[in-house]
């Protein structure tokens, strides 16, 4: 620490010099002894490294999701101890990376530096908010996560068979952990609102089947030649056994106990703020996914501005089609004609497939300068899944072995708007999603705590846990459809429609997400209030209310992340002129990519740089390649952002 305030100021230096020659002698002898550049890169990749080690062992889900399949034999621990060692840690770590910060000098070191930090302060901060006594609900939890885990698992030897085996044996003190968690949360009247939980038993009751046609079963059907069938029947046999008496045995426990214990318990309002401290158990909730400081207040107005905005493009649509109807006729024209939906769930998945490929693919190259190496499929939820999100992302292995994959609600094939496919496959898949996390999964010299993304909680489960970056991921997300427009995938005018349609469904959701939550609207009121304003139809909005219940915040992460980088693009528009490329803004964006915050201190060295973006070993210069321009479309609700907004608090980075 001594060392680093000595480096650190070097002025205090020149002083000692002149008043003490003693003070002098030893400043003299400080300095030479201060460590090499090299030693001060190992020192922060050390920490690094030691930060996503320590992350791969407590979360092995998440490591095998990556592809890494280390800790495949391993569950992560729910027990309220294994939540406080967490805590406990993340403090040893910040503790560590104040001390390596003193001492680094590199831009790119303290730019990663910075989001380790937010992501320390994020756990430590949110730990009390108790967001880990919601660890299961019908979107997310263990009902739907440890049978896609297997999906990420390998089977190619003996050993790969024998650690899901052993994965399964250990469902049940996960499960038992689980309980006691939502018993805890019984006690402290800390619990979600039964349209949270009320399908929740039938999930998990749906996985007791015949072993055989289990998804936990579907790796033994078929197993490589290279395992000896005797060894081959030896596997299936224990596997059946585990999946029946361990695996089904505890899903069929924890329904009875949610039915039975939990449901009765459930909060009588669907607010978060009706909670124990609410207010600002929400107000953190806001914080964990906009990564600001904005009120409910300033979100809702800020939601209504932009609806406002918005609905001006839709009417704009109506007339080019020379039709006579309000915005409201003319979305329940569209949402109930029958020719706007596929006839299967095959159509579907081909329909996002084309628009993928054919109508995106050619175009990206005029805003990104190069394409992901990893590629991305469309593929389909399973059958307990039905109720499920219409359309999710999950990123591809590490490694590279396994591709993205833009996860569809296929057995919802009949409420998917064709109209809106253009703009969510933008999102979900290039240059939304998808190009996002191969990014940064191939991004040379980024550490790999960075490189592998957040393993934060599940959204029921936050604010507590490590950030998820749901501002600048679902930021530019929702950014990418708007990059639609640039890459000419909206000259149908319906599809245009349906882009704004989709826009308009994220700002309706700041203003719904925080009338449920903190201006007490009824269910019937969101529902209502989204069906004047969206094409949607009255099932795909009463399918995101309940969303919105269950995961308080989230909703609002979208339109807050995208509105602040259409607002740092538009000052990089202004102060750089012609010197701006839009896909040289977006390399420094992704370079970036995690709290706002940062983002923002990126974009103003860009700036400052004359439209040149010089990190991680890589000039980047405008007109590299073919140039290409366009501009942001500035609104009220971006400038109300840029005026209103409190970013989270971080200490300086020195650039």
């Amino acid at each position: 620490m001594m060392l680093g305030r000595v480096l650190g100021t070097a002025c205090l230096v020149v002083v000692a010099l002149v008043a003490a020659p003693a003070a002098a002698e030893q400043s003299y002898e400080t300095i030479d002894n201060a460590p090499s550049k090299a030693e001060i890169a190992e020192k922060v990749r050390d920490l690094f490294d030691d930060f996503f080690a320590w992350r791969l062992e407590d979360n092995p889900e998440f490591a095998t999701q990556l592809g890494i399949h280390k800790y495949d034999a391993n569950l992560s621990s729910y027990s309220m101890e294994s939540n406080e060692y967490r805590w406990n840690r993340c403090q040893e770590l910040l503790e560590q990376l104040e001390v390596t910060e003193a001492i680094s000098q590199s831009f790119t070191d303290k730019i990663n530096m910075e989001i380790l930090r937010e992501g320390l302060k994020t756990y430590i901060r949110g730990f009390n908010h108790l967001g880990f006594l919601f660890p299961v609900s019908y979107l997310d939890g263990v009902g739907t996560s440890l049978a896609l885990l297997i999906g990420d698992m390998k089977f190619n030897t003996e050993q790969d068979y024998r650690n899901l085996i052993t994965r399964l044996q250990k469902f049940p003190q996960q499960a038992g952990e689980i309980q006691t968690l939502m018993e805890k949360g019984i006690n402290e009247t800390r619990t979600l609102h039964n349209i949270s939980m009320y399908s929740v038993p039938e999930q998990f009751r749906a996985l007791d089947m015949p072993v055989e046609k289990s998804p936990f079963y579907e790796p033994f059907l078929e197993m490589p030649p290279s395992i000896s069938a005797d060894v081959q029947e030896e596997l299936r046999e224990e596997a059946r056994r585990v999946i029946r008496e361990d695996v089904i045995q505890s899903y069929k426990d924890l329904a009875d106990f949610i039915e039975t214990d939990y449901l009765p318990h459930t909060r009588p309002k669907i607010a978060a703020t009706s909670l124990p401290n609410g207010d600002n158990y929400y107000a953190e909730c806001l914080r964990f996914h906009t990564s600001t400081d904005l009120t409910p207040d300033q979100i809702h107005q800020i939601g209504l501005d932009e609806v406002e905005r918005i609905e001006a493009d839709m009417r704009k649509v109506v007339e080019e089609l020379g039709l006579n109807m309000t915005l409201q006729q003319f979305s329940d024209k569209l949402r109930t004609d029958p020719a706007n939906y596929y006839d299967s769930p095959q159509e579907l998945i081909d329909g996002f497939t084309t628009i993928i490929r054919d109508r995106i693919g050619p175009k990206m190259l005029t805003v990104v300068l190069e394409m992901p190496k990893l590629e991305v499929i469309v593929d389909v939820l399973p059958e307990n899944q039905k109720d499920g999100l219409s359309a999710s992302y999950n990123i591809p292995a590490f490694d590279g072995s396994r591709p993205g994959k833009f996860k569809i609600n296929q057995h919802q094939y009949d409420k998917q708007a064709k109209y809106e496919m253009a703009a969510l496959s933008a999102h979900e898949a290039n240059p939304g999603h998808h190009y996002y996390f191969s990014y940064l999964v191939e991004k040379e010299g980024l550490p790999d705590f960075r490189r592998a993304g957040s393993d934060g909680p599940s959204y029921s489960e936050a604010p507590s846990g490590f950030p998820l970056s749901s501002a600048i991921v679902e930021g530019w997300g929702l950014y990418s459809e708007f990059l639609g427009h640039e890459m000419g995938l909206y000259e149908d005018p319906i599809d245009r429609y349906g882009r704004y349609s989709q826009e308009i469904f994220r700002a309706c959701r700041l203003v719904v997400d925080t009338g449920i939550h903190a201006f007490n609207w009824t269910q019937e009121q969101a529902v209502e209030f989204m069906l004047k304003h969206t094409a949607s139809s009255r099932a795909q909005v009463e399918h995101e209310v309940r969303r919105y219940i269950t995961w308080p915040g989230q909703a609002c992460a979208y339109k807050i992340g995208e509105l602040r980088l259409k607002e740092l693009r538009t000052r990089a528009e202004t102060e750089l002129g012609e010197l701006f490329d839009k896909r040289v803004f977006h390399k420094a964006i992704l370079d970036c990519a995690g709290p706002l915050s940062v983002v923002e201190q990126c974009v103003q060295r860009y700036i400052n740089a004359g439209g040149v973006w010089d990190a991680w070993g890589e000039r980047t210069v405008p007109g590299q390649g073919q140039p290409t321009g366009g501009a942001a479309v500035p609104s009220a609700a971006a400038a109300a952002l840029t005026a209103g907004l409190a970013l989270v608090a971080a200490a300086a980075l020195r650039l």
